[in-house]
């Protein structure tokens, strides 16, 4: 093989090809540079020869190429030379050829024919002894590559330095001695391959080393996103980063294996290639057979195992074992790790390889033996990892009993340590095998409903909600519950599946049989119930109705002390509070709720911290928000639950960052994605709509639109009313900002004031934005539509109703409702007041999107009330407010409103920053920008966000950032507001 070179872009190195060009030709260098690019098979090392190779040909150098033969008899001396001799001199025409190769034709004639050579037949040397014929060749060699290098470098890339002959080795030392500096060598060496004496490859480069010019460069595997791009390039279509993720995995970052993957149809899981296949076995086929008994062993016990296991499981003589690791460990097919006592395979496709070798029956035997290793050494590992160890090799060697006996003792550990996934994973199979075991097996351990029933509990607490539903499925098929107990339990597994995955009706049917089922004495079961019914109706909008059935469920729990139930049960109080309007009641209760700790329930212990976060932050408690969710975040990703609840966490400090204006650390959230393979829909469609908001504080509209198209409202359900409020502001506010103040008026008059009514905080704010929407149609039309000025009427009432409901209203209702009211008295005398108690509040609510618009309609008022210096104060805060959350938004409406108020010149008077203070007038100047950067400065005082100015310029994202990051280093600013000033400055005294 003679590497992986494929055509087009080279994915990743770039430091690695900053590298090899460095060692190449160094500064004062005064002998030829060696530089050897080495690491494993299919790392990329042709690759990178070639595109080091490409550039040097491109500035003018000579490049020839040769290779080392990897026969299996002996190749000819200097063999990769000879392929290099032939590669020059069929660059060149006839006469060329004489002009380069002239009286050198005896000497190199041993190498080519003088056809090639274009001269006389070559003397034999039969007079001369080994070493003087080999110097004359050597010498006739250095002499022809230094013609060739006349007027320029020459660079000889010879690849497969591993399969040089002896010779070969010989000339490069003596070509580093003797030849000169504008020469260089670029060698590519593979590190898992034994040379021609069996001699490790890097005896090669050890030898060189000596001659001081040796430079080596070790390639690792490329990055999760380095290879995606590869194997996209590769199939010609974007791979998606869990395929991305799955190839690495599976390829360490291998290009030249991850590439056979993709070429075999790109699947995850799917078969290896067989010309890979082929690869990898013909290694260990080379190997003595006690190593080859090792690696089969090995490739049983996964991809690395623990040195005592493999030791006694090989059934390799203990005069061979330790000959046959040192072996496996030089071929590079394993590596040890010392202080951990363990051997790992270096690829994990070489694992799979050897393991999908090994006949059914020979696998099932290594297997066993492996279990009894296990069995006979129970303190050899953890108690949960020997459980699951053992119930792994048990299965895969047929011992049915001795696995299900296993797996359900693995699951017990995992539950122990509320590893739920991972107690789901283990009664999945116990389920897969139940039907192979005795009929005694099955009933000493468990019989199939009991399984079942362990199934569905375990699905349920991991989230594996369509199998919840499955395994609920198959209870009801093998008979009815035997007792109210158990039926009502199965009843809220099915409500929460069912609402989790989004068919609302169907949880509410499970929830409202459930009350049926339970007797009226039981105060236990009567909290769960009621709990249950509760919960759903408070999820579906139903909040008047859902408050009476959560207190009186309350009731019966505390009175049975069921804390389970009470925590749950005060947590919908909270949401039923905050949608009446009781914000620091909702407060109160939720912190009550989450303050109880209740042992062995796993997921209200996910679900607690969660809605408790969730509903700080619709109270606008945003600093409490973040903490809850920061301080849950880590216990659920031991639980494994990352796709599932953690998304939820994601989702709400993706809505509160948002709201806060910390867009970076909101982008941050995004970049960590939600896991496509998740169950629950709802989170992702809510992820959706959050980042639609997001895309509209950083002014990215498009992007916002097509977030929001994608949802299509009319098939949510009640449980959905969150996803249903965020969609709806998101559309009102795209629609405004984007100037369709028609169609934005005729979305707002399909809103009223009972629309959504279970999130205070999303009617107040669409009742604002609608009444915005009413007023810019107004000013479009300049107060001609009589039936404009109805609507905003009406929407004044409905506000005021909304107003005189709230009992305790926190700081971001209070915001909205001001704002809304501050709307419907555009162009009036009193708005200015009423904008300024606005700002205020959500200044006080720490919502600066809202404060920096507040501010924007704030200046837009006194301005009309011709208090030119207080509308330029406010349209000043406005834009400071805007520059430092980056909201190109409402600097856009800062610049219009400004210019429609004839007060350009004083938002830029009185506001020098603080770096420019001390420099005297006329001598504010910006010739240490370059003319790139003070074109980006003026995009930056133009208010553009950098994504704004990669547009603008043709540029990245990136670059821009860069630039930007460059300009207030040599302007001393320290926001880009400082920055814009003083470019204002400068101009002025210029």
């Amino acid at each position: 093989m003679t590497g992986t070179s494929t055509a087009g872009r080279m994915v990743g190195r770039a430091l690695e090809l900053a590298q090899v060009e460095a060692a190449l030709w160094p500064p004062g260098a005064s002998r030829p540079a060696i530089v050897a690019i080495a690491g494993e098979a299919g790392i990329g090392k042709s690759r990178l020869a070639s595109e080091v190779a490409g550039r040097a040909a491109r500035r003018g150098v000579h490049v020839l190429h040769g290779a080392g033969m990897a026969l299996a008899g002996e190749a000819p001396p200097l063999a990769p030379l000879t392929t290099a001799l032939a590669d020059a001199l069929g660059q060149l025409d006839a006469r060329a050829r004489a002009e380069w190769a002239g009286g050198l034709t005896h000497e190199l004639g041993v190498l080519l024919p003088p056809a090639v050579l274009g001269g006389e037949a070559a003397e034999s040397g039969l007079g001369l002894d080994e070493g003087l014929r080999q110097q004359r060749v050597f010498i006739a060699l250095v002499e022809f590559l230094a013609r060739r290098a006349t007027g320029s470098a020459l660079l000889l890339v010879l690849e497969d330095a591993h399969a040089f002959d002896r010779a070969t080795g010989d000339f490069l030392r003596f070509l580093a001695r003797v030849g000169e500096p504008s020469l260089a060598v670029l060698l590519t060496i593979r590190t898992d391959a034994l040379d021609r004496a069996g001699d490790s490859p890097t005896r090669l480069l050890a030898e060189l080393a000596p001659s001081g010019g040796i430079a080596r460069v070790e390639l690792g595997g490329l990055s999760v996103g380095e290879l995606g791009r590869l194997v996209s390039d590769l199939v010609g279509r974007t791979i998606d980063d869990t395929a991305a993720a799955s190839l690495h995995r599976r390829t360490d970052g291998n290009p030249y294996f991850a590439q056979e993957l993709a070429l075999a149809g790109l699947s995850p899981d799917g078969p290896i290639p067989p010309s890979l296949q082929e690869v990898l076995l013909a290694r260990v086929a080379a190997q003595p057979r006690p190593v080859q008994a090792l690696l089969r062993t090995m490739a049983v016990l996964g991809r690395d195992a623990d040195e005592r296991i493999l030791v006694e499981a090989a059934g390799v003589p203990q005069r061979d074992l330790v000959r046959a690791l040192r072996a496996a460990v030089a071929s590079r097919i394993l590596s040890p790790d010392a202080a951990a006592g363990r051997y790992r395979f270096r690829h994990g496709l070489m694992r799979e390889v050897i393991h999908a070798d090994l006949l059914p029956t020979e696998r099932r035997r290594i297997h066993a033996r492996v279990a009894e290793v296990l069995v006979a050494r129970p303190g050899l590992r953890p108690a949960a990892e020997q459980a699951s160890m053992l119930a792994h090799h048990w299965q895969a060697a047929g011992e049915w009993d001795r696995a299900l006996e296993q797996r359900l003792a693995a699951a017990d550990h995992a539950l122990e340590i509320g590893a739920t996934a991972d107690a789901y994973r283990q009664l999945r199979e116990a389920v897969s095998i139940w039907e192979r075991t005795s009929a005694a097996a099955r009933r000493h351990l468990a019989d199939r409903r009991a399984l079942h029933r362990r199934l569905l509990a375990a699905a349920h607490a991991s989230a594996h909600f369509v199998e919840a539903i499955a395994a609920l499925d198959e209870l009801d098929r093998l008979g009815t519950a035997t007792s109210p107990a158990e039926e009502i339990e199965l009843l809220g597994f099915r409500c929460n599946a069912e609402w989790a995955l989004g068919d609302y009706d169907a949880a509410l049917a499970a929830a409202e049989r459930a009350v049926e089922r339970a007797p009226v004495d039981d105060g236990r079961l009567q909290a769960v119930a009621l709990r249950l019914l509760a919960g759903t109706l408070m999820g579906g909008n139903c909040s008047v109705e859902a408050l009476p059935i959560a207190r009186e469920g309350l009731r019966h729990a505390i009175a049975s002390g069921d804390r389970s139930a009470e925590r749950y049960l005060r947590g919908v109080i909270a949401y039923g509070l905050q949608a009446i309007g009781r914000g620091d009641d909702a407060v109160r209760e939720s912190r009550r709720a989450y303050g109880i700790k209740v042992r062995g329930d796993p997921i209200d212990s996910y679900a607690g911290p969660i809605n408790h976060a969730s509903l700080m932050a619709l109270c606008g408690r945003y600093d409490e928000a973040l903490r809850t969710a920061s301080r849950s975040a880590a216990e659920i990703e031991r639980a494994g639950l990352v796709e599932t609840y953690g998304v939820s966490l994601d989702n709400i400090q993706l809505y509160v960052l948002t709201r806060m204006g910390r867009h970076a650390e909101a982008e941050s959230v995004l970049a960590r994605g939600a896991n496509p393979g998740t169950q629950m829909s709802i989170l992702l469609q809510e992820r959706a709509a959050l980042e639609a908001v997001l895309r509209i504080r950083q002014g990215r509209l498009a992007e916002a639109a097509r977030l929001v198209s994608r949802l299509d409202l009319e098939v949510m359900s009640g449980e959905q009313d969150w996803i249903v409020g965020l969609v709806r502001l998101a559309e009102l506010e795209v629609l405004l900002h984007q100037g369709d103040v028609a169609s934005a008026a005729t979305l707002a008059a399909r809103i009223d004031g009972t629309q959504h009514a279970s999130i205070t905080a999303f009617r107040l704010r669409l009742l604002a934005l609608a009444q915005r929407a009413v007023s810019d149609a107004m000013a479009a039309a300049r107060g001609r539509s009589q039936g404009l000025a109805a609507e905003r009427t009406r929407l004044a009432r409905v506000v005021e109703t909304s107003n005189a409901s709230i009992e305790q209203p926190v700081a971001e209702w209070r915001a909205a409702i001001l704002q809304a009211e501050a709307e419907a008295r555009r162009g009036r005398p009193d708005a200015a007041d009423r904008w300024q108690l606005a700002v205020d509040a959500w200044t006080q609510a720490a919502n600066p999107f809202e404060a920096g618009y507040g501010w924007c309609r704030l200046g837009e008022a006194l301005l009309a009330r011709h208090d030119r210096a207080g509308g330029a104060e406010a349209l000043r805060t406005a834009r400071e407010t805007a520059v430092r959350i980056d909201a190109p938004l409402i600097t856009g409406m800062v610049q219009h409103t400004a210019a429609r108020g004839g007060v350009v010149e004083l938002l830029d008077d009185d506001q020098p920053p603080p770096s420019t203070l001390s420099v005297p007038r006329g001598q504010v100047q910006l010739g240490g920008l370059s003319s790139r950067e003070r074109e980006v400065l003026a995009l930056v005082a133009e208010g553009l966000s950098n994504r704004q100015i990669s547009e603008r310029l043709f540029i990245t994202e990136k670059t821009a950032a860069t630039h930007v990051s460059n300009i207030l280093g040599k302007l001393g600013a320290t926001s880009r507001a400082q920055a814009a000033a003083i470019l204002a400055a400068s101009s002025r005294h210029d």
